[in-house]
């Protein structure tokens, strides 16, 4: 059989180039982790959820699984009606911070 292996497998380390959808609330640390035990890339979305739910499901996800997943920020002044409900700035800050650098560790790869 073929395989669906992919530049962007490689660079992620996911066998199967699949990438769940952000499907707000609906997503949680069980659903990320299946997606990443299944080959895939699991993702958190963090639309309309405090700092302590952020910092849980954030931190449930690797008990579950010691494959790849990804968070997702959506954030905008098109929100500004939930922004008491945000992540802390603090927390946002921090995971942007270590996001940046994966990414720049993935666009060196990508030029190799």
């Amino acid at each position: 059989m073929p395989s669906l292996q992919t530049r962007l497998c490689r660079i992620l380390d996911i066998g199967t180039p699949i990438v769940q959808a952000s499907i707000d609330q609906a997503t949680n640390s069980a659903m990320a982790a299946a997606v990443s035990n299944a080959s895939g890339l699991g993702k958190l979305t963090f639309l309309r959820r405090n700092a302590d739910e952020v910092r849980r499901l954030i931190g449930e996800t690797p008990e579950q699984t010691d494959r790849p997943f990804s968070a997702n920020f959506i954030c905008g002044d098109w929100m500004a009606p939930a922004k008491e409900s945000m992540p802390a700035p603090d927390i946002v800050k921090e995971i942007a911070e270590e996001a940046v650098q994966v990414m720049r560790n993935a666009n060196d790869l990508i030029r190799e």
